[in-house]
């Protein structure tokens, strides 16, 4: 097995969602969904979906392709969150969400960026938690939801509808990731303290 050609193309495919899709989809959400068009809202949705399982796609390579060789993966979750910024800053651009969610969102995000920073100093990174996997699968329903809205009454279902099934689920996801962020908090607290008796003591015993 060539490792390094493996490696070539993990890291392309990383390379790509961490700068090409984030720009492009928000260029796509800016030019299209201003239309306010369905059918664009419908395609946009979709290039959306195809994009969001690049995720999958690089775990997959990463498990398949590397096997044990497989190098540091800390990209991978930062190209997923860099893709999930740039769609809430084409949304937000184009009209189609208030800024008070994509900054709940953000800051968020950047909360936690800031959690593992320190708790990579201590041990390494956090686990992984159930409830940080619902709330991705909820933002990117929810992020669906907004880009789907036709802001219209389609196929029967009234504009009404829309508004009300896309605020369920950007709440849902919002409460899970503000609840996932207060569990990363809870675990870093943890340690620090755990880490700071076993400095008291080692201080006693000397």
């Amino acid at each position: 097995m060539d490792i390094s050609k493996n490696l070539n193309i993990v890291n392309r495919l990383t390379l790509i969602r961490l700068i090409f899709l984030p720009i492009l989809f928000s260029f796509l959400c800016v030019l299209l969904l201003r239309f306010d068009v369905f059918f664009l809202n419908v395609l946009l949705a979709v290039i959306f979906l195809v994009f969001t399982f690049t995720d999958k796609l690089n775990d997959y390579l990463f498990k398949n392709l590397l096997e044990d060789f497989a190098p540091d993966r800390r990209l991978n979750p930062l190209s997923d969150k860099l893709f999930v910024f740039g769609a809430l800053m084409g949304v937000l651009a184009a009209g189609k969400l208030s800024f008070v969610w994509a900054l709940l969102f953000v800051g968020r995000d950047i909360f936690v960026l800031g959690l593992k920073v320190i708790k990579a100093g201590y041990d390494g990174g956090f686990p992984s938690l159930f409830v940080s996997k619902v709330k991705r699968i909820l933002l990117w329903i929810a992020l669906t939801l907004v880009i789907l809205n036709p802001g219209d009454d389609v196929f029967d279902i009234s504009s009404s509808t829309w508004n009300f099934l896309e605020f369920v689920f950007l709440l849902a996801a919002l409460i899970t990731s503000l609840y996932s962020a207060y569990c990363y908090y809870l675990i870093l607290i943890k340690e620090m303290n755990e880490q700071i008796t076993k400095e008291i003591e080692v201080d006693i015993d000397l």
